[in-house]
């Protein structure tokens, strides 16, 4: 068979297609194997990526180690975009920071640093948003709640949880009692004689009776080498006197003594550190009489600013008897007592005591259940009567009386507690969270989860029922209690080591997904339903997954999935060879996002070592696939932020910008508006390349050293193609050939690879491959337009095209286009209708598999490549590569 002269072309302004099978861009595999550095919602040509644009920048001292989006609202006009930056410090001890960046317009941010910090690192840690609360979860460690205080905007922490059990004490008002002391509680005990010989029981603990009206309080004792080394506060009580605090005996023969500190706070005139207290049906004119009978109240405290409630306290009942079998019609006196004391003229947490900033207490009962032989508490609810106040005067010692306002004839009609069981004091110490509805599920919990059930003797709070490796907790789903947990509320997997690590939200149901399998998670009215489904099939990184719609898109151990609510699984065949392959040892620590602007899901393998970051774009406007490469990004998530005044979904990457801990946070420019800095912090877009000086005391323009940052990657744009990393460029003189060649710092390096060469016998008839005969190519050539930017005058070189053989990731030759003198040109700027062609040497490149490629790696200029061609021969069977 003779040789037969050929011209390969490749059109690429004709339509993609649907298809999932196909290859990576895809498009059919005879017009592209690869798309790098385009733009994939731009039909009919190949278009430059947007670029990266940055919209803010943060400093981070220590190790940055996790990054998350936060929304936060606080009232009705007035939200918040912002994100939360994790960073470790190393020190004595190691700590754990968080820090919280919040803004209202997208440009000006406010800065909270160390809002919260934990004293250790390499923690697992996730962040979940509500109404004006963020919620930080940590696995092994107290989950705490942020939350916006004021439209500064301010922000305040407190423990996340509803803290202990409150209490409510009833009284039939007979009028002999004039006035109620407040209620005061030991908080702590001081230990004046450790005492000697105890064996291991810990010696019985007895607290002597308070001197007012209240409950005794409780503790325990702790052991150390026979001694006694701690004293354990589980009751404060109330009704302590601070004058004359009580002691503390009762340790046996071991000679052990203690004495009490109490809550301050009773003395006539004290404007500081008083425990408020609210004493309903005492002294008023006017009052609501009961007729005889049995009564149950209970009390739930609420903070009005954020609507954080605590737990329902323990059914407090009285019962009205008869007198001479007839009705008494007497008020009823209610002493409550706020877990907060004002200090400075505000609200504060009282130590020891319930969490959160209580200011009104809920007041439920039950209507009237008759005499003694008749009482149905345990079915009757309890309805909401009447919601008071705590006092606002800190020098207040004497009750104040409130008046129930409901009478059993209208009580039916108030709303009831809507809580199915009572909660834990804390939430549980998980490091994944996530909100589906008012309800927050919470999975890798480690250690036990406080719950109300106290062991007097021990102080630990055993969990009721005991955990299971890999317990799922959720909190109330009958209320928006975000932060309450029920004991109850749990769910184990049956086999150990399923425990889900990821969830999300897709349509009304929830997604968990453990590493080899999968959960959906639903709810109906207020029972959570879990069901196992493809074992097998589990996410690859707790990090590894996007949920987009009504769908999820997972990295698995057998590539990209697309998983829909009602749990049918598809597989996305198009990146297996990149997942699977590729990135196969980066599975774990691929992340995922989605842009609502472009439409566009990434999947991003971060940078280890500088500009070494790749990522996968799947544009769904187009149903393209494209590829990122020299990306810094060590970070990325999904995420609100205000661009031109909208809030949309954004995919937010953080970069380093230098070595003293600043940061920067990018998003891509679908706008094109060539605003703010590029990768390596020069200005805009444009003109980032060019004879770039070593440091010294006058650097040569355009370029000063200075302007560059951290893990960024040049091109060399004479003639070598040669990529290398910036570091950072006023350090040049110790990169390499940096001195009077020309570089392109930064570019979005755009690349586009071709499926094998085949042999076309006809024209216009489909191309088959035959591998056994050898293919010569010679030249190349492109047709690019200009869209944007400028070149610089001093150098010719725009594109090169290269050749790779078979499977190679490496190009066997490179070639950069001349004019017909055989001078390099710049192709998009040529004169006239001269075509400059790239050769491949004097004789071309032979091969019996080669694949064609065109890079463009300037930076700050857009093109658009509408064709490309090649220009050889296909050999005679018989010839052979010399």
């Amino acid at each position: 068979m003779a040789d037969n002269d050929t011209q390969w072309t490749w059109n690429f302004t004709g339509p993609t297609t649907m298809s999932k099978a196909q290859s990576r861009p895809s498009t059919p595999r005879e017009i592209a194997w690869e798309l790098t550095g385009i733009d994939g919602n731009t039909p009919g040509c190949l278009r430059t990526h947007p670029a990266f644009k940055n919209i803010t920048t943060f400093t981070a001292s220590g190790t940055l180690v996790n990054f998350f989006p936060i929304t936060v609202i606080y009232n009705a006009t007035t939200y918040y975009v912002g994100y939360v930056v994790v960073r470790e410090v190393t020190g004595t001890p190691d700590r754990t920071h968080f820090d919280f960046y919040l803004s209202s317009n997208g440009s000006t941010v406010t800065t909270f640093t160390s809002q919260h910090t934990v004293d250790a690192i390499g923690l697992e840690v996730d962040i979940q948003c509500s109404g004006r609360y963020a919620y930080i979860y940590i696995r092994g460690y107290p989950a705490q709640v942020v939350y916006v205080a004021s439209g500064t905007p301010t922000l305040t922490k407190l423990p996340a949880g509803p803290g202990l059990v409150p209490t409510v004490e009833t009284q039939i008002d007979t009028g002999a009692v004039s006035t109620i002391s407040a209620p005061c509680g030991v908080v702590s005990a001081t230990i004046t004689n450790a005492g000697s010989g105890y064996g291991s029981t810990p010696p019985v603990l007895t607290f002597t009776a308070p001197t007012d009206p209240g409950r005794t309080a409780q503790g325990y004792a702790v052991l150390s080498s026979g001694t006694v080394s701690n004293i354990v506060i589980t009751d404060q009580g109330s009704g302590y006197n601070n004058a004359s605090p009580p002691t503390i005996g009762g340790f046996g023969g071991g000679g052990a003594t203690a004495t009490a500190v109490v809550n301050p706070g009773v003395a006539t005139g004290s404007t500081t550190g008083r425990l408020a207290v609210m004493v309903d049906r005492r002294g008023n004119t006017g009052k609501t009489l009961y007729k005889s009978g049995n009564y149950g109240f209970a009390v739930q405290f609420l903070d009005s600013t954020t609507g954080r409630k605590s737990q329902i306290s323990e059914i407090a009942y009285l019962e009205m008897p008869r007198n001479n079998n007839a009705d008494q019609n007497l008020p009823i006196m209610l002493r409550v007592w706020f877990p907060s004391y004002r200090s400075g003229g505000a609200w504060v947490r009282g130590v020891g005591t319930t969490p959160g900033v209580y200011d009104k207490a809920l007041i439920y009962r039950t209507v009237n259940q008759g005499i003694a032989g008749g009482t149905l508490y345990g079915n009757s609810p309890l309805h909401l009567d009447s919601i008071i106040t705590a006092p606002a005067d800190t020098s207040i010692v004497t009750p104040e009386g409130i008046n129930l306002r409901v009478a059993d004839t209208q009580l039916v009609y108030q709303d009831t507690f809507a809580g199915r069981t009572r909660s834990d004091d804390v939430p549980p110490q998980g490091g994944v969270a996530q909100f589906l509805g008012s309800t927050l599920f919470v999975s890798r919990v480690l250690g036990n989860t406080a719950t109300t059930l106290t062991d007097s003797v021990t102080g630990v709070t055993p969990p009721n029922p005991p955990p299971g490796v890999g317990d799922l907790r959720w909190s109330t789903t009958l209320d928006t209690q975000p932060e309450n947990f029920s004991q109850f509320s749990r769910w184990v997997p049956q086999t150990p080591g399923n425990e889900v690590i990821a969830m999300r939200r897709v349509g009304m149901s929830m997604l968990g997904f453990s590493t080899d399998r999968m959960y959906r998670i639903s709810r109906a009215d207020s029972f959570i339903k879990v069901e196992e489904m493809h074992v097998g099939y589990g996410v690859a990184g707790k990090d590894a997954l996007e949920a987009i719609g009504t769908m999820t898109y997972l990295v698995s151990g057998a590539g990209l999935k697309a998983i829909s609510a009602d749990g049918q699984l598809e597989d996305v065949t198009s990146l297996d060879t990149l997942l699977n392959v590729d990135w196969a040892s980066y599975k774990a620590n691929l992340k995922m996002a989605f842009d609502a602007t472009g439409q566009c899901l990434t999947i991003l393998k971060p940078s280890v070592n500088g500009p070494d970051g790749e990522a996968a774009c799947m544009w769904f406007g187009t149903n393209r696939i494209t590829m990122l490469k020299d990306l810094p990004f060590k970070h990325m998530r999904s995420g609100n932020w205000i661009v031109g005044g909208k809030n949309v979904r954004r995919s937010l990457f953080v970069k380093r910008h230098n070595a003293s801990g600043t940061y920067g946070v990018y998003i891509v420019d679908y706008e094109r508006s060539l605003s703010g800095t590029n990768l390596c912090g020069g200005t805009a877009r444009n003109v980032q390349f060019g004879a770039v000086s070593p440091p010294g005391p006058n650097p040569a323009p355009p370029l000063s050293p200075t302007v560059y940052e951290f893990d960024c990657a040049g091109y060399n744009l004479d003639g070598t193609m040669t990529r290398s990393t910036v570091a950072d460029m006023s350090d040049a003189g110790s990169a390499p050939n940096y001195y009077n060649s020309n570089w392109s710092v930064a570019p979005i390096l755009v690349r586009w690879v071709g499926g094998n060469i085949g042999f076309q016998m006809q024209p216009d008839q489909p191309e088959f491959k035959d591998f056994f005969r050898q293919k010569q190519v010679t030249n190349a050539a492109a047709y690019v337009e200009l869209i944007s930017g400028t070149f610089d005058p001093t150098f010719t070189q725009s594109w090169c095209a290269q050749v790779y053989e078979g499977t190679s990731d490496t190009a066997i030759y490179t070639a950069t286009p001349v004019n017909q003198s055989g001078t390099k040109v710049s192709t998009v700027s040529y004169v006239g209708n001269e075509m400059p062609r790239a050769p491949f040497g004097q004789h071309g490149v032979m091969g019996a598999s080669l694949s064609p490629s065109f890079v463009f790696p300037v930076c700050g200029v857009e093109i658009k490549l509408l064709a490309f061609s090649l220009t050889g021969r296909i050999l005679d069977t018989q010839r052979r590569r010399v």
